[in-house]
């Protein structure tokens, strides 16, 4: 699950600094542990009340704590996150083709990818794109030439690496956005009975993979598209989500008032950063 976007992390740490950037490190893993003990714990005290465990946050735990509003609320949330990861994943592609291969822009590169994608797209059986996960020994490797060619050690010429390591970009994204997007469709097709049939099923897949591939048009940089989501859909969904489902079930405490606090400031400096340009 970790790819060549780990190698954003140091960067971060290096433009906050030694004092701040790893204190925003551990800022950030304290926040995931409390929020998923948060979810961990509401769990287990549905359990105990029903003598049955929940299956997944998604349906069973956000039911129950929201009702069915909330629960389709949760749930359009974390699809939207998921979509949107995929337009990251587009324009990762177009800048991984467009710098090994010259001929298009990176906007054309990506549209280019997408289509690549999209007979994966209708895919039913999930083992079909596991037999691509060959892919994901070829990222690992590209990870390392990543270091090798930008890291504090590089000497000579490091062109063939970085092809190297376009290349197991590519082959990585290309499968992992279908995976992404076969969870969502499943999601979908259980909440609404008329997606399984062949035609709606067919019209849903195209349109998500479009959103997807807009998403990549409108917002061609990778900061940007990062930013939106991590400001947004990631404060709702990491922050937010758990601790309404805690005061749904046992109330308001410490934590839970110190996490709201930690996602207001995070939402709110967020909304002060320079806005991107979104144009084709």
């Amino acid at each position: 699950m970790v790819g060549a976007s780990v190698l954003s992390l140091p960067r971060m740490v290096a433009n906050n600094g030694w004092a701040l950037g790893p204190g925003m490190v551990l800022l950030a893993g304290f926040v995931s542990y409390q929020a998923c003990t948060m979810v961990d714990q509401a769990m287990d005290h549905l359990a105990d009340t029903y003598g049955q465990h929940p299956r997944n946050i998604g349906f069973d735990l956000s039911w129950e704590c929201f009702g069915q509003r909330g629960r389709r609320a949760v749930l359009f949330l974390t699809c939207v996150f998921q979509i949107s990861k995929c337009g990251v994943y587009f324009v990762v592609i177009g800048a991984n083709l467009n710098y090994a291969l010259d001929g298009m822009t990176q906007r054309q590169w990506a549209l280019t990818g997408a289509l690549l994608c999209m007979r994966l797209m209708f895919v039913q059986d999930i083992t079909v794109i596991s037999r691509w996960c060959g892919s994901q020994v070829l990222e690992g490797y590209g990870d390392e030439v990543a270091y090798l060619g930008w890291g504090n050690q590089v000497a000579g010429n490091v062109l063939p690496e970085g092809y190297c390591l376009a290349g197991a970009v590519v082959s990585n994204l290309m499968v992992t956005a279908p995976v992404v997007l076969y969870c969502v469709f499943r999601v979908l097709e259980a909440e609404h009975t008329l997606l399984t049939q062949p035609w709606v099923n067919r019209t849903l897949r195209v349109t998500t993979v479009t959103i997807a591939v807009l998403i990549a048009l409108f917002l061609p940089h990778f900061t940007e598209i990062l930013a939106v989501i991590s400001t947004g859909l990631l404060t709702l969904l990491q922050i937010f989500v758990p601790v309404a489902v805690t005061l749904a079930l046992r109330g308001l405490g410490f934590r839970e008032l110190l996490l709201c606090f930690l996602g207001v400031g995070m939402l709110t400096a967020g909304m002060q950063r320079p806005q991107p340009q979104f144009q084709l």
